[in-house]
């Protein structure tokens, strides 16, 4: 093999880093090799680069995605958190139902609901049966979607949703799917977000009692539960609205310290370590600032109205 040699093709644009074309080639005919090689001038010193991000530098966050990543890839395929959009994380929180309800439909989403299928996977030495209809193991999607009890509620319910064609899907997909369907949220599709957001939490609710409490899974104390809720969130919610609107204009009359009085009172108070040591001073001005009386914190061992009513 020929010595080979290197033809400096220029810098890369980057202080002390220079790109070298080199051809090799061999004793036989037509036997050459063309390759590049980058090499570093002697001015740069050496330093550790992470590769996982565009500058080089060390980043919590892209470590903490690959952790997740290879997580993932460990656990099994029917076990792995189905991808979600972006969209319905923010659209969780747009529907009008207290912030409990919206955490645990967001939680849901997670698959962080503590099912027993879920404990069982997190390492817990438990029992993965669903505790209502003893047929299959608690996965989110069997207690809210395939389980008996979960049916007979959905059918039961005003709701135009069937569970009998959802079988195969799972119940992040199904729900994001809904989510993103009513992404206008008109006030149609804010009642129903509503109700399907209450109707999942209260078979949560139920499914606990039935564990904590004892009680016997009834469908019928879901459903009506279910479809209370929401027509009580949805009139509490309008009369929260109205009543915002209507004092919306008069906010700055609430700002008037006057108002309709003629005095106002200043109290001031000090307390000593020692016991009932106390001491008021009291001011009173009218409206326009005059001071029509004071009394000096001279007397002691009195509470603060008796004080008021001596003067």
């Amino acid at each position: 093999m020929d010595n080979p040699k290197l033809k400096e093709d220029g810098g890369l644009g980057k202080e002390g880093m220079f790109l070298y074309t080199t051809q090799i080639g061999f004793n036989a005919p037509h036997k050459t090799c063309r390759t590049q090689v980058l090499l570093l001038t002697n001015d740069v010193s050496d330093k550790l680069m992470w590769k996982h991000s565009s500058f080089g530098e060390y980043e919590v966050r892209s470590a903490y995605n690959i952790l997740l990543k290879d997580e993932a890839l460990k656990s099994p395929v029917e076990l792995r958190p189905p991808h979600i959009p972006a969209d319905v994380w923010q659209l969780i929180w747009k529907v009008k139902t207290p912030h409990k309800v919206n955490l645990f439909v967001w939680k849901l989403m997670q698959d962080f609901i503590p099912t027993f299928l879920t404990l069982k996977n997190r390492g817990i030495s438990t029992r993965s049966i669903c505790p209502i209809c003893d047929e299959g193991e608690e996965s989110t999607s069997h207690l809210f979607l395939h389980c008996a009890f979960a049916r007979a509620c959905w059918h039961g319910s005003t709701l135009p949703i069937h569970t009998s064609d959802l079988s195969n899907t799972s119940l992040q997909i199904w729900l994001s799917n809904i989510i993103l369907s009513f992404k206008q949220m008109d006030q149609v599709r804010m009642d129903y977000l509503r109700s399907v957001f209450t109707f999942l939490w209260t078979i949560w609710n139920h499914r606990n009692m039935v564990i904590q409490d004892g009680i016997t899974p009834n469908p019928i104390e879901v459903i009506l539960t279910a479809h209370t809720l929401p027509c009580w969130l949805k009139e509490a919610y309008e009369k929260k609205e109205s009543h915002d609107n209507s004092h919306r204009g008069n906010y700055s009359a609430y700002q008037n310290i006057g108002g309709p009085w003629d005095l106002i009172v200043k109290v001031a108070g000090a307390r000593t370590k020692r016991p009932r040591r106390t001491a008021f001073a009291y001011e009173a001005t009218d409206l326009q600032g005059i001071v029509i009386f004071w009394v000096p914190p001279v007397v002691e061992h009195l509470q603060p109205m008796q004080q008021l009513k001596k003067v």
